[in-house]
This record gives structure tokens, sequence and C-alpha cells, in this order.
């Protein structure tokens, strides 16, 4: 494999951005692209893998191919998450370019990051093909929330491929973005960003809104009324109300057992993570996760401890209930709250 050189090149530069997945790969490249500084793709967005080890004799040119031409920005962002863990990823990309790239590898501590990869796998895969169906006698898969996706990700090893990448690049063609503060205009990783890339690039004003929250289920034996955001909703027997992140539906006339069924799957899916993914990823990986702080200089004590993580259940949008009966609620003297 024949390295380009940039020095004899006009830009675009290369720039990855590797980290665990949900650790903010995704959210610095919506930045870049939204400052002017990274170039648009022709057709992959984000994450173009040609460094990975499945792929054969990637090249440099075969990289700058994935990138729009007529463009001023003179960065090409890769930030594809699994090369932080594939040592071999880091090899190929130093066997392609000289000088060296830049590198942004993010962080997230690793029970928040395994937690918000589930419940974003979860709403992006099963979620989608559960919404589809208007009638929910059209819904034919029995497990609807399926355990823990078996991604060799998941659990995988970091500080391998952060120390090959320091070996062969050195510390000061790395910078780290920190998941649970850099996300802030405020954070100095900003300042450090555009004084390195040559272009001032705050945060994108993005919404992270779904990696924290499970599917709610929620299933009506009886005409029921629910106090919501100020109003009362009747619900009428056999009504099932799914919510996910920002997105609900509502489904009329489902029996008994299916709808227990989706409750109890929500349910089983928050006990199996809060029971068993913690104390798997304490004895497997945490480790790992803090020798990659020490490599790369985060004092251990930016990162929040691991010892709980609860996550949430969905709040319900307005616009879950438009197909269901309310009227407003106003209290008079000694009268109790409804119930939610």
């Amino acid at each position: 494999m024949q390295k380009t050189s940039m020095g004899d090149h006009a830009p675009p530069w290369p720039l990855f951005i590797p980290g665990m997945p949900k650790s903010g790969t995704t959210f610095l490249t919506h930045s870049l692209l939204e400052c002017g500084a990274a170039r648009d793709y022709k057709s992959l967005h984000k994450e173009i893998h040609l460094f990975s080890s499945r792929t054969a004799e990637p090249s440099a040119e075969a990289f700058f191919a994935h990138f729009e031409s007529n463009s001023k920005a003179e960065w090409a962002c890769d930030a594809t998450p699994t090369y932080i863990f594939d040592p071999s990823a880091i090899e190929r990309i130093h066997a392609a370019f000289d000088p060296a790239p830049l590198f942004i590898i993010c962080l997230r501590e690793r029970v928040d990051q395994i937690f918000s990869w589930y419940v974003h796998f979860t709403l992006n895969r099963l979620i989608p093909d559960f919404w589809a169906k208007s009638d929910f006698a059209e819904i034919q898969e029995p497990d609807l929330f399926g355990p823990l996706p078996n991604y060799r990700a998941m659990f995988a090893r970091s500080a391998p491929g952060i120390r090959r990448c320091i070996e062969l690049f050195g510390r000061e063609r790395i910078l780290t973005f920190n998941h649970h503060r850099d996300y802030s205009a405020e954070s100095g990783f900003w300042d450090i960003l555009s004084d390195r890339i040559g272009y001032p690039c705050p945060p994108h004003p993005t919404v992270k809104w779904h990696q924290d929250f499970l599917p709610e289920a929620i299933y009506f034996e009886a005409p029921t009324e629910r106090f919501i955001d100020g109003r009362l909703y009747q619900f009428a027997q056999g009504d099932l109300l799914v919510v996910a992140g920002h997105a609900s539906r509502l489904y009329r006339d489902v029996s008994p057992d299916r709808g227990h069924a989706v409750m109890d799957g929500c349910a089983k899916m928050m006990t199996s993570l809060e029971d068993g993914t913690i104390s798997v990823i304490k004895s497997i990986i945490y480790d790992d996760f803090l020798e990659s702080l020490d490599l790369l200089d985060v004092p251990r004590e930016q990162m929040p401890p691991p010892s709980t993580r609860t996550l949430k259940r969905a709040q319900l949008p307005q616009t879950a209930l438009e197909d269901v009966s309310s009227r407003p609620f106003h209290w008079t003297a000694g009268q109790s709250e409804p119930r939610v």
C-alpha cells in the first residue's frame, strides 16, 4: 500500500473520529459539517469502514473518493466507531497517509454507553417494524423486545486500538471528546478543536432525545381515564399505548394476552439491563476503559462512576394522544389529583 503525502496535495485532509458506539461520533460529524470544516459525503454518511479488517487494500485515493470534490471544506471525516477496537484498522490508516491524519477519540463511561446503545438498537431496529403496522393484529413477532444485540462491539476493548494509535501517530495527533463534558459550548474542547482544524467549530445544536429512554407500554383492560398534562384522557377497553422516545402509537382492540405480553416485554427489558449488564461490564471490560482513560491522559474523576445506571421511562408526548378523547381538568378546593 502506497502512502499519500498530504504535504504534496491540496485539501481535503483526513480526520478520523473513532469511539465506542453512542459516544459522540455522530454529534461531532454533524458539528464539523455544520461549521463548514468537513466535506459532504457522496453516498455513505459518517461511517466509511474503508480501513476495517474486512476491506481489501484500502488507500488514500479510495478514501477521498467518498467525498464531494466541489467543496472548499478542508477536512474529510470518517467517523467509523469500530476503528477504536481494531488495531489493524489503525495500522491500515497509518499505511495510507503521510503525514499523519488527525484523530478525535470519543470517550463515554461504558455502562452508560452500552445502555444507550442497546436502547438505540431497540428503537431503530425493532420499534420501526412495530411502528409501521397500523393494526396490532398484523404484528406477528412474539418477542417485541429481544435480548441484548449480539454485537462484538458490545463488550469490545478500546485500549489496544488507542495504544496502537498513540504508537503510530503520536499523542499530539489525537484529541479526546468526553461525552459527559464536551457537549456544552462552554467546554474548552471546542476552542482546541477550532484551533486544530482552522475553523471556528461550535457544537451542533442537536438534541439528544431517545438514547436514555426505554419503550413504555400501557394496556387498558377496561375503560380508563388518565390525567396527562392537564387533561383527562379516556382510553377504551383493549387500548394499547406504546411510547418510545418522541414516537408513540395507540392500538385499538388488542387482546389481553397480547397487550400484557407487550407490557411484560418492556418490563423485562428494564430488569435484564439493570440486573445483569452492569455486573458483566464491570467484570469484563471496565479495567480496559480505565486503561483507555489513562492512555489519553483523561482524569478518571471526569467520568461518572458505574455503580448504578437507571434507565428512564419515555415521557408521553402530546402527539401520542391525538386519537384519544379528552377533556380539560380543573382542580377544586379539596379535590385530590387524578391518577396519572
